[in-house]
């Protein structure tokens, strides 16, 4: 009797067990249908802030756009809360006319990367009309 017990008791170990992993294995699946989903999450806030691709990216929307990337600099790295999210600060100065300042705006609104813009400020060069100079500070985040 006390053999059948422990089988008893071990089958039933088993049995839990076993129902444990089919919930895995669907929670596994699950994960693996929305694997879509999470890539974008992981781009709008990436794991490890890597500068150089920041620094490209936002180097080629500001030339695709019209303008020139005249400066970039990297302004400081806060860490938020007690969460390990990173906020990044990067001024920008560009110039170039106010219809491509517009489409750089738009062009980095619309990326997977989620952008803030805290301060715009310009002014008119003196010998071209209708062209600026424009200085950015931008806000992104990682993880």
């Amino acid at each position: 009797q006390g053999f059948n017990s422990q089988i008893r008791q071990k089958q039933s170990e088993l049995k839990s067990r076993g129902e444990y992993f089919l919930k895995l294995e669907e929670i596994s699946q699950r994960l693996e249908d929305q694997k879509e989903s999470l890539a974008k999450i992981d781009s709008a806030l990436p794991s490890r802030p890597s500068l150089p691709a920041l620094f490209d990216f936002l180097q080629k929307t500001s030339s695709q756009s019209g303008l020139v990337l005249k400066e970039i600099g990297f302004g400081s790295q806060l860490i938020l809360g007690q969460e390990t999210i990173k906020e990044i600060q990067i001024p920008l100065a560009l110039s170039g006319s106010y219809p491509a300042f517009k489409d750089f705006l738009k062009k980095i609104e619309k990326s997977a990367r989620i952008f803030e813009v805290n301060g715009v400020s310009f002014s008119s060069l003196p010998a071209k009309e209708k062209l600026f100079d424009f200085s950015l500070k931008i806000k992104t985040y990682s993880y």
